[in-house]
C-alpha cells in the first residue's frame, strides 16, 4: 500500500515532463543535428578547410614549399634520414610513410572538408553574393588539394561529394588527365564566384584562383593556356613586382602587391600558427630551431652582397 503514492507521484512527474528535457542533443559539441545553423557556422567550416593549408605536407613540402623541399636540391642541406633527404638522394620508396602518407591524407582531408562546406551551403539561408563567395572558396581549396595530389601521385580517386566508408572502399583512380580537368573546373567555379577583393586578408579572391589555374596549366606544360590566364590576371590591374627583393622577407611588407595568394600566420617568436620555423632557425636539437635545413654554398654564391663584393662564408 505504501508503494502506490510513490508510483502515482512518479507517474504524475513523467506526465508533466516537457519534451525539452528528453532526447536533447549535446550543446557543447558540434553534431550533424545542430550544425550548420547560420553564416557563423559556415564560416567556421570554411576556416577548417583553410587551416589544413598550414600542414607541413601541404605548405612547406607542397604547394607553397620553399623551405623543406630545398633540402632535396643543391640549394639546401637536410641532415637526418627524412623523406626530404631521401628525395634528394633518390632513395624515397613507397615504404617511406612520412611525406607520402601525410600528403595523401592531408589533401583528402581538404577535399572532404570542402565537399562538406558545399553541402552545408544548401542548409543555411544566405544572401546570394555571400553564398557565391563561400562556394567559390570551397572549389578553390578543393582545386588546390587535387592539384597537389595529381602532381604527386598521378591519377587519384575523384571525390566530389560526401561518401560513406563503404563507398570509399570501392573508389577507383581517375586518370591523370581527368584529375587535372577537375582541378581546372574547380578553379573556373572559383573564378566565376569570387570577387577581385577577398572578404578578409588570407582568403582567396579572383586573382588567387586565376593564379593557381595558371600554375595548373604550367605544370601540364600547356604554355598557351598559361599566357591566356596571365592576360586575365594582368587585366585585374592589381599585382606588380615588389621593388625590393630584400624587402620581400620583411614582416612589414607582407601581403604586398606581388602576393597573389599566401598563408597567414600569427606573428611571434614561439611558432604561433606554425612550427616550420623551427626547422630553419639557429639552435640545437631537432625541434628547437636546430638548423635542419641550411643553405649550401651554391645558393649563397648565387647572391650578391649589398656592396657588390663576393659572399664571405665567414661573415654571413
Amino acid at each position: 500500500m505504501k508503494l502506490k503514492p510513490i508510483f502515482l507521484l512518479v507517474l504524475l512527474f513523467c506526465q508533466g515532463c516537457s519534451d525539452q528535457y528528453l532526447d536533447v542533443f549535446p550543446e557543447d559539441k558540434i553534431t550533424k543535428a545542430n550544425f550548420p545553423q547560420n553564416e557563423a557556422d559556415v564560416k567556421l567550416a570554411l576556416n577548417g578547410v583553410y587551416a589544413l593549408l598550414r600542414e607541413k605536407s601541404i605548405y612547406d613540402e607542397g604547394l607553397f614549399g620553399f623551405g623543406a623541399l630545398d633540402g632535396a636540391t643543391p640549394n639546401g642541406f637536410n641532415w637526418g634520414n627524412t623523406s626530404i633527404a631521401k628525395i634528394g638522394n633518390g632513395q624515397l620508396s613507397s615504404q617511406d610513410a612520412q611525406m607520402i602518407t601525410f600528403r595523401w591524407t592531408r589533401c583528402y582531408a581538404i577535399v572532404f572538408r570542402a565537399n562538406y562546406l558545399m553541402s552545408a551551403l544548401e542548409e543555411v539561408e544566405l544572401a546570394d553574393k555571400t553564398k557565391a563567395t563561400y562556394l567559390g572558396e570551397a572549389h578553390f581549396l578543393r582545386g588546390l588539394a587535387y592539384s597537389l595530389l595529381v602532381d604527386s601521385y598521378g591519377g587519384v580517386p575523384l571525390i566530389l561529394e560526401a561518401v560513406t566508408a563503404n563507398e570509399a572502399r570501392n573508389l577507383s583512380r581517375a586518370t591523370k588527365d581527368e584529375v587535372w580537368n577537375q582541378v581546372i573546373a574547380d578553379y573556373d567555379v572559383a573564378i566565376q564566384n569570387l570577387s577581385e577583393k577577398a572578404p578578409e586578408v588570407g582568403r582567396a579572391d579572383k586573382g588567387a584562383a586565376l593564379g593557381m589555374k595558371m600554375r595548373a596549366y604550367l605544370y601540364q606544360n600547356k604554355y598557351d593556356k598559361v599566357l591566356e590566364v596571365i592576360d586575365q590576371i594582368e587585366a585585374l590591374k592589381k599585382y606588380a613586382l615588389f621593388p625590393s627583393y630584400e624587402g620581400l622577407f620583411k614582416q612589414e611588407n607582407e601581403n604586398n602587391k606581388e602576393v597573389i595568394f599566401d598563408i597567414q600566420y600569427i606573428s611571434g617568436e614561439n611558432s604561433q600558427g606554425t612550427f616550420i620555423d623551427q626547422y630553419c632557425g639557429t639552435g640545437t636539437g631537432s625541434f628547437t630551431r636546430g638548423s635542419r635545413y641550411v643553405p649550401t654554398d651554391d645558393l649563397v654564391s648565387a647572391y650578391e652582397t649589398l656592396d657588390g663584393s663576393a659572399p664571405d662564408p665567414q661573415n654571413p
